[in-house]
């Protein structure tokens, strides 16, 4: 059986701010750091060239999938599952990007609606 997965703010541990913070942080506000930190990451990597186009090939590998998918003979077993498999891989890479990035801007709502408080962390 694979091991559990580790928290993000775990996984992302290499960032020396969070790294530092995570000694005197409890597991929720790292959680949420570490969640604001992979959604820039990501909206970032979608503005850069390489993102851009690894989103519209995705679209593309998307939009063409479903097309044929229409066409298909619906008694073509093989063909239908195999597009079927094509337009969700092309779904699952926007909706992973979509998701990081709608939690990271949730996660920094938390984060700010926590800063009305009284806290002994800074988020530089």
């Amino acid at each position: 059986m694979p091991d559990e997965p580790k928290p993000l703010y775990e996984r992302r541990a290499y960032r020396p701010n969070l790294a530092e913070m995570a000694q005197t942080m409890d597991g929720s506000a790292l959680s949420d750091i570490a969640e604001v930190d992979l959604g820039i990451e990501i909206q970032q990597f979608l503005s850069q060239d390489a993102g851009r186009y690894l989103a519209g090939r995705a679209q593309q590998m998307y939009d063409d999938a479903t097309e044929r998918l229409a066409l298909v003979n619906a008694a073509d077993t093989q063909a239908v599952i195999a597009l079927q498999v094509q337009a969700r891989a092309a779904w699952y890479f926007t909706t992973w990007c979509a998701e990081s990035i709608r939690h990271g801007n949730e996660a920094r709502n938390r984060i700010e609606q926590q800063g009305d408080q009284p806290h002994d962390h800074t988020f530089d």
